[in-house]
């Protein structure tokens, strides 16, 4: 595990301290019954909003994350996503720390992310990259290009949970399932440069508050419900390492333009689903089953591979 993964581990007890409501928490296993959600108020039990904060999965059929899955060469992963994921950082880095836990291993990984696309690039091409790659399992993150790098836009908003819809119903009826990741974080400090203070905005002419756009986009991924759908944050634990650093050094750099993670970022990014999806901590059945007083919501982050010039 990252290093600075085990520092998020540490500090998002501090973040935690805000925490306060779990909805019929079960323990994090893909293959639970349940919803998983999680609010932000006042925590007695850190560790749970480990699970709380990266998954959140509805009953029904899940994920099939057993050893014999990863042992079959029959199985095909595909990761749909922008730049990021066409990069292919995290997914190089994710797919090493599966062959360290499954020796032997032979799902085949499937890179089929776009640069610049948001989702409804996606959902013209999704069909056909289904029946091409006849995938076991889908891992899909948009959202850095569906802002726009504007300010929130309801309607924006919405059609990006119309599409998750349709993506949705296209992987089920390929018989794969589908875990639904957020967008990454946008690094305001690292973008200072690109910063416009006026539209129009666009990749490299950003909106000052562009992550709040992102932790919108996070929400909405979050609690988007369906049979058997998992969702997954990749946004809270860049963030919460970025914190981290800069309070030894300030001007910590994670991205190269406030949009592409560096490769030390991706490798949290890989480090933060491989623990979703194997949560490495016990003891999570103990949570409290509620925590009253809601307050701010989860919020999801996203992950580049490496720092590109190019849109995401």
């Amino acid at each position: 595990m990252h290093p600075c993964f085990r520092t998020w581990l540490r500090e998002i007890a501090g973040v935690a301290g805000k925490y306060t409501e779990v909805t019929h928490l079960t323990p994090p296993r893909l293959r639970g019954h349940g919803v998983l959600q999680v609010r932000f108020g006042s925590m007695k039990a850190p560790y749970a909003l480990l699970a709380a904060l990266l998954v959140s999965t509805a009953a029904a059929s899940a994920p099939d994350l057993s050893q014999g899955f990863f042992l079959n060469a029959n199985t095909v992963i595909l990761f749909l996503g922008d730049s990021i994921t066409a990069n292919g950082g995290y997914i190089k880095d994710l797919q090493a720390a599966l062959a360290k836990k499954f020796p032997g291993m032979q799902a085949k990984f499937v890179n089929a992310g776009i640069s610049g696309e948001a989702m409804p690039g996606l959902l013209r091409r999704v069909d056909s990259v289904l029946k091409v790659n006849k995938p076991s399992l889908v891992f899909s993150s948009y959202g850095m290009n569906d802002g726009g790098y504007n300010p929130l836009s309801a309607a924006k908003l919405q059609s990006y949970k119309d599409g998750m819809v349709t993506l949705q119903a296209a992987v089920a009826k390929a018989g794969a399932p589908l875990i639904l990741m957020t967008p990454t974080a946008f690094d305001s400090l690292t973008a200072v440069p690109l910063i416009v203070t006026a539209p129009p905005y666009s990749f490299k002419k950003f909106y000052a508050n562009y992550d709040s756009v992102l932790t919108a986009y996070g929400n909405t991924v979050m609690a988007f419900q369906g049979p058997a759908q998992v969702t997954l944050d990749i946004q809270n634990p860049l963030r919460v390492w970025a914190k981290s650093k800069r309070k030894t050094a300030p001007t910590f750099a994670w991205t190269a333009e406030g949009v592409h993670p560096t490769p030390e970022g991706h490798q949290l990014m890989a480090d933060a689903i491989f623990a979703a999806l194997f949560p490495p901590v016990t003891g999570l059945a103990r949570a409290p089953r509620q925590i009253r007083q809601v307050s701010p919501r989860v919020r999801g982050n996203y992950r580049v591979n490496g720092a590109r010039a190019g849109r995401p």
